[in-house]
């Protein structure tokens, strides 16, 4: 085994199922001197959306001069900018003595515990020691049997919008993904954005009465950021897409009843992004936006920004996709958006062959080429404006080899 803490846990996590379940994370926890009860944690599940409420709430408790620590996943970029202090990733030396810290103890004990859940306690125990009041924590899948869950001192549970994903794991109904989502409110106040199919709202109805972002107004677009109206206030994001509006309601209510002042508030959400979605990298003549969207309601921001800030613009799109999601969906989501499409596989165990993404690509939008990676998908893309999509698990890549492309 190599002798990196880091390649010791993309080892672990190589091949493994994902197991579901807090008990193995809270006995570690335990084990390190349960450092989540030092820590007044805010835990975000849902669908689509939780990155960005980490984000804007993040932004806005740093502009309000207020500790806290961020724990996102997965990594896109890197691993340490899953782990937030005061919106800055953690320095890869501090976090590495402590993953291998944990990773020490993790090793004692039984059941061993798993990559994510060393990760997720990782967090905890590095917030705590780095005296960081508030953690806010995405949760990594569903939300219910999710490591995150195993934390007890909740200060908010916010759930973002609802859809239909991970059916084989969390159910193929809307009521049954809300289940798992609604399992982390857990003695705390729980605020629900009102971006939701009828049935999730209806399931959620007997949880809260907070049902966040009623009443929102779009006022403006603006170099693909957006102003709207809430509650009285007025305020602006740089990230586009309608649903980053309702997340950014959701981020102001739970700010608002933690009685952050308006002013930092404002200006977090103007200033908050997040890696991986609708990221925009420019190199040479041409454009690249970097796009992790992976199911079809999650494409939205990225539409609009293409045809609101491209369009008439050419433009390529690379599209990679892992096996456990709605590839023909997605496929007639992207339909149009692009006058050349270039299939690729993900280096992932759980990827989507390149047959059939390039033959769902060819059904739902008329053609598709295929390239042996995302470098050389870039390579031969020749569009003006170049779309790298479909998977977090291909953003690395493409963002490396924009790098050398400067």
């Amino acid at each position: 085994m190599a002798e990196d803490i880091f390649e010791k846990l993309d080892e672990m996590s190589r091949g493994s199922a994902w197991r579901f379940g807090t008990e193995a994370e809270r006995i570690l926890l335990d084990a390190l001197g349960s450092p989540d009860e030092g820590l007044k944690i805010i835990h975000i599940a849902g669908t689509n959306g939780k990155g960005s409420v980490c984000a804007y709430l993040t932004a806005a408790l740093t502009a309000a001069g207020m500790s806290c620590g961020t724990y996102t996943s997965p990594a896109v970029f890197g691993r340490c900018e899953q782990y937030l202090m005061c919106g800055v990733p953690c320095a890869e030396r501090l976090l590495k003595r402590i993953l291998s810290e944990v990773y020490g103890v993790a090793e004692t004990l039984d059941p061993r515990p798993s990559a994510f859940e060393i990760e997720t306690a990782a967090a905890f125990l590095l917030f705590y020691r780095e005296n960081m009041e508030w953690a806010v924590v995405e949760c990594g899948l569903g939300g219910l049997l999710d490591a995150t869950n195993a934390a007890t001192r909740k200060e908010f549970a916010l759930i973002t919008s609802i859809g239909l994903e991970h059916t084989e794991i969390l159910g193929g109904t809307i009521p049954e993904i809300c289940a798992h989502k609604a399992g982390i409110i857990r003695n705390c106040p729980a605020i629900i954005s009102c971006d939701q199919p009828k049935e999730a709202l209806e399931y959620f109805s007997g949880y809260t009465s907070v049902f966040s972002g009623d009443g929102l107004e779009f006022l403006s677009r603006d170099g693909g950021g957006q102003r709207f109206s809430y509650d009285g206030e007025e305020y602006s994001v740089r990230m586009p897409g309608r649903e980053q509006c309702f997340d950014a309601c959701l981020a102001v209510d739970c700010l608002r009843a933690m009685h952050v002042p308006m002013y930092a508030i404002k200006e977090g959400l103007s200033v908050a992004k997040i890696p991986g979605r609708c990221d925009i990298r420019r190199a040479g003549e041409k454009t690249y936006i970097l796009d992790g969207a992976h199911n079809v309601p999650a494409f939205g921001p990225l539409k609009e920004l293409l045809k609101t800030e491209f369009g008439g613009h050419r433009t390529s799109m690379i599209f990679g996709c892992l096996s456990d999601k709605d590839l023909d969906g997605v496929t007639k989501e992207i339909c149009g958006l692009a006058e050349e499409y270039i299939a690729v596989r993900p280096q992932s165990d759980r990827a989507q062959s390149l047959d059939t993404i390039a033959e769902a690509l060819r059904k739902n939008c008329g053609q598709a080429l295929e390239a042996g990676s995302v470098s050389e998908a870039l390579a031969e893309a020749r569009g003006e404006v170049v779309v790298v999509c479909g998977t977090f698990t291909i953003l690395k890549e493409a963002e490396e080899w924009i790098k050398n492309a400067r």
